[in-house]
């Protein structure tokens, strides 16, 4: 009886603190001191909800690969490490491409200046080049091709010096060279026809019409495609090499300036100057995947040697867009210190962009990458 009485009052005590323990919970509860398994459930809540918006966030990104992609980048000032004072009107420029020199046209005295990338200074000038308004150099590095106003000009690098003029009927806008052949482009902006030209025997072997006044030319890296931008019909050309005729053509958005190639040649940039735009045109399919907004004025575009990124020069706002091919999308947009005007340069290591600028004092401004 004694065990029996001793038991019942442990019981009884056990049940005792059961129950003050339950009522000190509830009343923890109600007054919201213990939150901890709101919170456990609310914090899982938010994870999801989180991960629902970012995949919704990447499939809007997706969906945007083939659509008007707006930036809403903040421009930013970028370093130039220098400015280097040249002749009349800086436009076209280029690299060589051991990347030691930098090539840039200067119509306004007919001059090419020749600038070292190791001290960024002017050693050498190449005059009497009527007009001189583009410039392409070959693969070996051993000349430099100079689109004037009515003549192809070749110099010799290693000397900086003439060894030829070919005459031409008509005004050449710009020249590109195909790659792994002696065969050099160049757009006739009064005729309306591109030439193609044996750099061997310096002869004119074809000529293919495209729209009215043609400006801007590029060709694939594997050389069998050229892409012109016809500024006066509002067209992009696509010329088969291989057969010198034009396979395709589309509508640009508004006056198609500047033309780059990605370096696995699956993309073709385009600048649309008049619609504050760049295109991205499949090669495979020459459709256009994407119109990406940039600054005001856009008409020169360098694309970086790894492929990553395009450099977009918008004459107007004096502005860099910088877009990320893999997105397409602006990262940046750099400020550039004096107006560019016509033409930029990556050199290929990538370190580096060469902009001309004609109408700030007639230089070539650098910018690290």
């Amino acid at each position: 009886m004694a065990s029996s009485a001793k038991n019942n009052k442990i019981n009884f005590l056990i049940l005792m603190v059961l129950a003050a323990f339950i009522v000190i919970i509830v009343i923890l509860l109600l007054t919201g001191t213990i939150k901890f398994s709101r919170n456990t459930i609310s914090s899982k809540t938010n994870v999801s909800s989180v991960t629902t918006n970012s995949s919704s966030n990447s499939s809007s990104s997706k969906s945007n690969s083939s659509n008007y992609s707006n930036s809403s980048s903040v421009t930013k000032e970028k370093a130039v490490i220098a400015n280097i004072s040249v002749g009349g009107e800086p436009e076209g420029i280029v690299a060589t491409p051991n990347g030691e020199y930098i090539y840039v046209a200067e119509p306004g005295i007919d001059t090419v200046s020749v600038i070292s990338t190791d001290t960024n200074t002017v050693i050498a000038n190449v005059t009497s080049l009527s007009e001189a308004s583009s410039v392409a150099i070959a693969q070996n590095g051993k000349y430099a091709y100079v689109a004037g106003e009515d003549s192809i000009y070749d110099i010799d690098t290693a000397t900086n010096t003439v060894t030829s003029n070919l005459v031409l009927a008509g005004y050449i806008g710009d020249i590109a060279l195909v790659p792994n052949s002696t065969y050099l482009y160049a757009t006739n902006q009064v005729n309306d026809i591109v030439m193609v030209i044996d750099t061997e025997t310096n002869k004119v072997i074809a000529n293919i019409s495209v729209g009215r006044g043609p400006n801007r030319i590029a060709i694939t890296p594997n050389g069998k495609l050229a892409y012109v931008g016809d500024e006066g019909s509002n067209q992009i050309s696509v010329i088969n090499t291989s057969i010198n005729k034009v396979i395709f053509t589309m509508y640009a958005q508004g006056v198609p300036e500047g033309i780059s190639i990605t370096p696995n040649g699956e993309y073709t940039y385009v600048a649309n100057y008049g619609a504050n735009s760049v295109s991205v045109i499949r090669t495979a399919t020459n459709t256009i995947l994407n119109e990406i907004s940039v600054g005001t004025g856009p008409n020169s575009i360098a694309i970086t040697p790894d492929g990553e990124y395009a450099y977009v020069l918008n004459s107007k706002s004096a502005t860099i867009s910088v877009i990320n091919i893999s997105t397409n999308t602006v990262n940046e947009t750099l400020s550039v210190e004096s107006g560019p005007d016509d033409d930029i340069a990556i050199t290929p290591n990538g370190k580096y962009a060469y902009v001309t600028s004609g109408n700030s004092g007639d230089v070539v401004s650098v910018i690290p990458i």
